[in-house]
């Protein structure tokens, strides 16, 4: 996934849950919901906004699908997240 700002620097929540079982519906055709336990696990690579204007702080984490991001964008950042299971 990708996201772009505009002039105002913000903070996003990115709910995994639905994202990822919107992706799930299309590839498909059925939206399903992950049930009890932690959820399905993914191995995440995110790229955000570091201090510096062109610089990018990377991280390599594990998530679930019922995890919140909380991503930080600067004014015309941005943020990029690769999940693979």
């Amino acid at each position: 996934m990708a996201v772009t700002n505009g002039a105002t620097a913000r903070n996003i929540q990115i709910n995994l849950a639905e994202i990822l079982s919107r992706a799930q519906g299309e590839q498909t055709g059925l939206a399903e919901q992950p049930r009890g336990g932690r959820g399905a696990v993914y191995h995440g690579t995110l790229l955000r906004d570091a201090n510096e204007p062109a610089a990018l702080k990377v991280e390599h984490l594990t998530l679930s699908s019922r995890d919140t991001l909380s991503v930080d964008l600067r004014s015309r950042g941005g943020f990029v997240a690769m999940l693979t299971k």
